[in-house]
């Protein structure tokens, strides 16, 4: 099939226009009624395939930001007894784990589907990407604007008043006002107005975290991958510290070394230390660091946003980053990465009214 093509001017109409075709061929459910328009049916458009009722809604995109702000939509509908639908021109990987995570049913333009509506399973994965876009906007979970998450899941309790969290993230006030209303329309963040001034507050954070670790790429890091002679993995992290220390470097451990300091859960080999600036051919040496990705046992990491850094504290005479950092950082390492991930959602990010993660 040809690449089709699609920019910002594929709007609801031709999305749904395009759906109609594409839902039987992809389900190979027969549509026994399409209902479209507030007027005619309970939601905007519905869909009565296979003795079910799915209530669809479409977005352009399948970013972080847009499927955030449908699972919102679509869950709120659940208790209509139809089953909820996200339908995308493509849905890629992270807009994928986004909806397992929520578990709600989506099916994209390109073919694919992931539906699961008893007595119906549906899951149709590997087509191409028939909709490609010249370009994408920037994400909600960017270096720079993924300051703003990191500071509201830091303390997830509280509420900000707009200047507080221009002092605390580093961003303008300028870059924040155009920024917040995002994060409010995907439904991560309230915002209340006293008098003149707003406010916000996460009412979401789980769903908020789930959204930026499934955009999260730490490979967009500059990593230097090599080896240091030690005997485990928690020596050679101290080791590293003591000597960073001493050169008055700035770093903070992160991955699972961090997740190690923060949770002693597993025992780990590598060693990933965020620094300030690339080392000097000096600073190497002192660290005994021989460059090289095969056996490579410590990571050297300049972070593409400074933001990292915050929340980091000392733990154990060791420097770490912040139990969020952590926790992202985690998705891309080796070892038993994915069990100390899971390990520190399940004793540290329960976020019941009033609590916040915990930070010391």
């Amino acid at each position: 099939m040809r690449n089709m093509g699609y920019n910002s001017s594929m709007n609801e109409k031709l999305g749904l226009d395009t759906l109609r075709t594409v839902f039987p061929a992809t389900t190979g459910l027969p549509v026994a009624t399409w209902c479209e328009g507030a007027d005619a049916c309970r939601n905007d458009v519905e869909i009565i395939a296979g003795g079910q009722t799915f209530a669809v809604e479409f977005k352009a995109a399948a970013t972080s930001e847009e499927i955030g702000s449908a699972t919102r939509v679509v869950q709120a509908r659940s208790a209509d007894g139809v089953v909820p639908l996200i339908v995308v021109p493509y849905m890629g990987d992270a807009g994928q784990q986004l909806c397992r995570a929520a578990g709600v049913s989506w099916l994209d333009l390109s073919g694919n589907a992931d539906i699961d509506a008893p007595p119906i399973r549906i899951r149709i994965l590997g087509e191409p990407n028939l909709y490609k876009r010249s370009g994408r906007p920037e994400s909600l979970f960017a270096p720079r604007s993924a300051r703003l998450a990191r500071v509201l899941l830091l303390q997830a309790s509280r509420t900000w008043p707009q200047a507080d969290l221009v002092r605390d993230t580093g961003l303008s006030s300028g870059y924040l006002s155009r920024l917040m209303p995002r994060f409010v329309e995907s439904g991560y963040v309230e915002r209340e107005q006293k008098e003149r001034t707003n406010e916000y507050k996460v009412v979401e954070p789980d769903r908020l975290l789930d959204a930026w670790r499934a955009d999260y790429n730490f490979s967009r890091h500059t990593i230097l991958r090599g080896h240091v002679a030690a005997r485990d993995g928690q020596k050679l992290l101290r080791e590293l510290a003591v000597k960073l220390g001493a050169h008055e470097t700035t770093y903070a451990a992160t991955g699972l070394a961090s997740a190690w300091l923060w949770e002693p859960f597993a025992v780990f080999r590598t060693v990933t230390l965020y620094l300030a600036a690339l080392p000097d051919p000096d600073l190497l040496k002192r660290l005994g660091f021989q460059e090289g990705a095969r056996g490579s046992n410590t990571w050297l990491v300049v972070p593409n946003d400074e933001g990292v850094f915050t929340g980091s504290v000392d733990r154990s005479g060791v420097r770490c980053v912040s139990l969020i950092q952590t926790y992202l950082d985690l998705k891309d390492q080796p070892e038993r990465a994915e069990e100390a991930a899971a390990e520190l959602r399940r004793t540290h990010f329960a976020w019941p009214t009033g609590r916040q993660v915990r930070s010391t």
